[in-house]
């Protein structure tokens, strides 16, 4: 499976590709892009700052930090899936922290979007 991870403010992209289970970390608010369908997803899951996502295949995607604040930006991180150009933008409304490590079950809102550009803050500057 193959995932692009790219930060919000600079657009930069790291690309990441594994065979089973794969852990990102998120350093800053970034656009989590999953190159797949969210067809493939099993459940969602908060634990902490961090979203886990099941796969119906059983390997999980770790996302550290996913939920985490930035005091200097509103911005926050962003999922979604590139299914061969389709893209799916997946929320959650029930996003709150839980009490503790405890892990939250999260129920996922989806929508298509055109495009990621919207997500990124050098979206105006890099088209103008």
């Amino acid at each position: 499976m193959a995932v692009d991870v790219i930060v919000r403010k600079t657009a930069e992209k790291t690309v990441l590709t594994a065979g089973g289970n794969l852990s990102i970390s998120v350093s800053a608010p970034s656009v989590i892009e999953i190159h797949g369908s969210s067809q493939a997803v099993s459940h969602y899951i908060r634990q902490g700052k961090d979203l886990l996502i099941y796969m119906k295949d059983g390997s999980v995607i770790r996302c550290t930090n996913y939920f985490a604040e930035y005091p200097d930006t509103p911005n926050h991180s962003e999922l979604v899936f590139n299914d061969g150009g389709e893209l799916t933008h997946i929320s959650f409304s029930e996003a709150s922290e839980p009490e503790g490590f405890a892990a939250t079950v999260l129920t996922p809102q989806e929508e298509l979007i055109e495009s990621i550009e919207p997500f990124l803050e050098q979206h105006s500057r890099m088209f103008d």
